[in-house]
């Protein structure tokens, strides 16, 4: 499906009705999202540029935190530099493609780009059009039962764990 520009330079996908902002560069695409306050109340809409090399969803810690939300943790961050931080964490409802979800949200320092990362995609059952620049549904998977279990009784003959049913 071709998506259809709109006056303010965003594209809109009828089925979906997301927008997303066309980058110059191929592949990347920036999409709305609506990021829903700790306590209730009326969502936010932030422009996020998609990013699949980054971890989580990334926004400034100014927003999220007029949003009310708290960090919870701390994680290591690897920049694309090689540059590395320790920026705080915390869990966020938001709202793309009409589902919501909780994510891992990085509490981004000032000027740091708002990205939308593989984990927060996977949350949604999201994969990249990298050339439609476009969120695409996939499937997600799980192990095969006989594969798990011939796992667990090899594990339980070399004294792990016991054998399932």
């Amino acid at each position: 499906m071709v998506p259809l520009e709109c006056n303010h330079g965003h594209a809109h996908l009828p089925q979906h009705h997301v927008f997303v902002r066309l980058s110059s560069a191929v592949g990347l695409f920036y999409v709305d999202i609506e990021v829903l306050p700790a306590d209730g109340g009326a969502a936010e809409r932030q422009t996020v540029l998609v990013d699949t090399g980054a971890s989580y969803l990334s926004l400034p810690a100014r927003v999220l935190d007029r949003l009310g939300y708290q960090p919870v943790g701390t994680q290591r961050v690897v920049f694309a530099t090689g540059a590395t931080a320790v920026w705080s964490v915390t869990e966020v409802r938001v709202r793309l493609e009409g589902r919501e979800r909780t994510v891992l949200a990085f509490l981004a320092e000032e000027g740091a780009p708002k990205l939308l990362g593989a984990q927060t995609l996977e949350t949604f059952g999201l994969g990249v059009d990298p050339l439609g620049r476009r969120l695409v549904p996939i499937d997600a998977y799980l192990a095969q039962r006989e594969v798990g279990r011939q796992l667990s009784l090899r594990q339980h003959r070399q004294g792990g764990l016991t054998a399932c049913p």
